[in-house]
């Protein structure tokens, strides 16, 4: 009976020391707000510049979802200033004929938002799935007008913002084909990205992507587009609400070389 009792009182003892350890292991956070965190990285950046150590404490004291809230407030913000960039003037190509360009926006002194730009040919949609897995595309262009040889290509619109402890990156990828009729919409991705050392669990998502218009059939006066929504939702980040990030895509037909099959096009998003 001893025995019994004893054994009793250590699987008590074991249960309330597991109990215990579950408990102590819930994280409690300091910093529960963007108000809260951003008065926190402007004091860590009154000498412009934020040293490791702050860094990482500030990460440690932080809910993540509060950091990811931050980037995504700032993915917004950079999204309505580089609707006005003139891109053309950034775009360089390459040997494999792909242009590229990368611009930084200017946001606030404290943060750091770059947008990329890419255009190239694309592959077969199963040739495009597999390099998706290796290496996403880029951004495209913004306001390119060019003349493109017939068959699928891509382009794509992508922000990335860093706000000291946290990077976040929101990506449309619009897939279309150029063809003796005009300009068709292949399909559309969408994908969100974040560091890895904040704790972010990526509670950012795309919620879906949307062809608003499939076919452009006449020169000068028709278009194809596309748009994505990205939802966070902020419950447990010191608010109970969801915030929506929209990004759009459009190719405008300009103009077609029957002959030598090409169409011109003009890429835009915002």
């Amino acid at each position: 009976m001893k025995r019994f009792l004893g054994i009793i009182l250590s699987v008590i003892i074991l249960s309330g020391s597991i109990a215990t350890e579950a408990f102590a292991e819930e994280p409690s956070y300091e910093i529960q707000s963007i108000n809260e965190l951003e008065e926190i990285l402007d004091e860590a950046y009154q000498d412009e510049k934020m040293s490791p150590s702050e860094k990482n404490n500030i990460i440690e004291r932080t809910e993540p979802k509060v950091i990811e809230e931050l980037c995504c407030k700032k993915i917004d913000e950079a999204i309505e200033i580089a609707e006005d960039i003139d891109i053309e003037s950034i775009m360089n190509e390459n040997k494999s004929e792909i242009q590229y360009g990368r611009k930084k926006l200017d946001i606030d002194d404290n943060y750091e938002a770059y947008i990329e730009f890419e255009d190239g040919e694309d592959k077969t949609i199963v040739g495009t799935i597999m390099d998706k897995l290796i290496s996403p595309a880029y951004a495209a262009t913004n306001g390119e007008k060019m003349w493109k040889s017939y068959g699928n290509r891509y382009f794509t619109a992508k922000i990335t913002v860093s706000v000291g402890v946290g990077i976040g990156t929101c990506c449309l990828e619009n897939h279309y084909k150029l063809n003796s009729k005009g300009i068709d919409e292949n399909f559309g991705d969408a994908y969100v990205k974040w560091s890895a050392s904040t704790g972010i669990t990526g509670s950012l998502s795309p919620i879906g992507v949307y062809i608003t218009d499939s076919t452009a059939r006449t020169v000068g006066k028709s278009d194809v587009n596309m748009y994505a929504r990205f939802q966070l939702d902020n419950s447990g980040a010191g608010t109970q609400s969801q915030t929506t990030i929209k990004l759009s895509t459009t190719v405008k037909y300009l103009d077609k070389d029957s002959t030598n099959k090409k169409i011109k096009v003009q890429h835009s998003w915002k």
